[in-house]
């Protein structure tokens, strides 16, 4: 086990629906998050915010929390979730304000993944 954190930024680009995402798992390695925690640091989140896992460009939701969530308050989910190669974990923020700083983490571990012998 390696500890890592997955971690992603982005600006809100209206007051409408921001979806952010954390840089994908490497390859041959599975990465278990221990928690995940979506934050706007610049402005209340009234609405809601969902964190998932992001598959391609499917997005597989694991919660979504009502707010309100005043600026620089966290949306944290603290349950083991495993990503394989290349997926990511997002967050959506609905109705954030335009300009607003958004970030999320991922806290947790590397394994690589061992591969079939012949």
């Amino acid at each position: 086990m390696i500890p890592a954190i997955l971690v992603g930024s982005g600006i809100a680009s209206s007051a409408a629906e921001t979806v952010i995402t954390t840089e994908s798992v490497k390859p041959e390695a599975i990465f278990t998050a221990l928690s995940v925690m979506a934050m706007d640091e610049t402005s209340a989140i009234a609405t809601l915010i969902e964190i998932g896992v992001m598959d391609g460009t499917r997005q597989i939701p694991i919660d979504s929390t009502p707010g309100n969530f005043p600026a620089d308050t966290s949306h944290t989910i603290y349950w083991p979730s495993m990503l394989r190669q290349g997926q990511r974990f997002y967050a959506k923020f609905l109705t954030p304000t335009e300009g607003d700083h958004l970030i999320i983490s991922a806290h947790g571990f590397y394994e690589d993944v061992e591969h079939e012998r012949p």
